[in-house]
């Protein structure tokens, strides 16, 4: 079998240098070389997987000995480097979220269909709590769903204030964090047709900058469901549920902490009408997807069909183009609903005036 020879755009994201090493350690796998705008960064990366930083992103996608490249610059970058890599035939796996417009994900839809390429979007978010609620719903359970709720918090701009004295340079939360739970109610329902939403900002920095900290937004679908959306960057008690609530009963999604064995596991519970809460056993949860980077390689290895995104669970860690998409467009919606601002509640309004 050919070596499959990997490069990769972009080094200064939290897990731009994990990408490469779990590309480096697979079967039948290199990376050849990395790129950063910061030399000295990309230098420091290649020098830790032992492959070469050249001096200009060009170099990569210009480059015939190279199959594939991973993207992991700011997502208001990707469409430029996903078309081009896209346009010299390279299979592209990108840090989430896939961009930040509808405009742009068209742009990046047509570019990868055009070049036959294989591609997915890296987003570790849907595991075993969230796979077992799909069949859960799917098996009519707890009836017609009605509503939802995806929360996913943090405290990485208080703690950058911390660290470095300012979180200036951070993306909106909603980019950073929020579209892992966009994508959990994009794999539980589709696309949304409408939504509304709210921003507010805490730090300085954020304020001075326009970027949200915290996002909350509804998301109404076709037939009928809402979906409440919740992300923060300033919670210090960091969280991660989902909510499924039906005419016959609800299930829930609870993050638990790294345990002793340093395995990230979910808690899932289901009742019934006004019966007990049911614990779900962990032997029942199903497997968890396949690590993001190594089924990817398998996709491009195997030449596996688009189709494995929507039939196969050990993708999950993964998003397909289609998907990708309707969660760049939802994003686009949140970000233009939230400047909107909402119906004003004068003040005058409390009493009667």
């Amino acid at each position: 079998m050919k070596t499959l020879k990997i490069a990769e755009i972009g080094c200064r994201h939290v897990h731009s240098e994990k990408f490469v090493r779990i590309a480096a350690s697979q079967p039948g796998c290199e990376v050849k070389s990395v790129w950063d705008e910061e030399r000295k960064l990309s230098e420091l990366v290649a020098a830790h997987i032992g492959c070469q930083a050249v001096s200009g992103w060009e170099e990569i996608v210009n480059d015939p000995d190279i199959d594939a490249v991973i993207i992991s610059v700011p997502a208001a970058r990707h469409a430029f480097f996903i078309k081009a890599a896209a346009e010299k035939g390279k299979h592209i796996l990108v840090e989430k979220p896939l961009c930040l417009t509808a405009e742009e994900a068209f742009v990046i839809r047509q570019a990868v269909r055009q070049n036959h390429v294989h591609f997915a979007v890296s987003d570790p978010m849907v595991h075993d709590g969230e796979i077992y609620v799909r069949k859960f719903i799917e098996s009519g359970k707890i009836g017609q769903i009605v509503s939802a709720r995806a929360r996913i918090t943090n405290n990485d701009a208080i703690r950058l204030l911390q660290l470095n004295g300012r979180d200036a340079g951070l993306p909106g939360a909603v980019e950073e964090l929020g579209c892992h739970a966009l994508h959990v109610l994009q794999y539980l329902f589709g696309r949304p047709d409408r939504v509304s939403a709210c921003y507010a900002s805490t730090t300085e920095a954020a304020l001075r900058e326009g970027r949200e900290e915290t996002a909350a937004a509804i998301l109404h679908y076709p037939n009928g469901l809402l979906s409440v959306f919740e992300t923060s960057l300033v919670s210090p008690s960091g969280t991660k549920s989902v909510e499924v609530n039906g005419t016959k009963g609800c299930i829930r999604v609870s993050y638990l902490a790294r345990e002793k064995d340093k395995v990230m596991r979910n808690e899932v519970r289901w009742k019934l009408g006004d019966g007990a809460w049911q614990t779900v056993p962990q032997q029942e949860l199903p497997e968890n997807p396949v690590q993001h980077v190594v089924f990817w390689l398998q996709i491009i290895q195997e030449d596996l069909p688009e189709s494995v995104f929507v039939t196969d669970d050990r993708s999950r860690n993964l998003i397909g183009l289609d998907d990708a998409v309707d969660i760049a467009c939802t994003i686009d919606a949140i970000g233009r609903a939230a400047r909107q601002q909402g119906i004003l509640l004068k003040t005058e309004d409390r009493y009667g005036n």
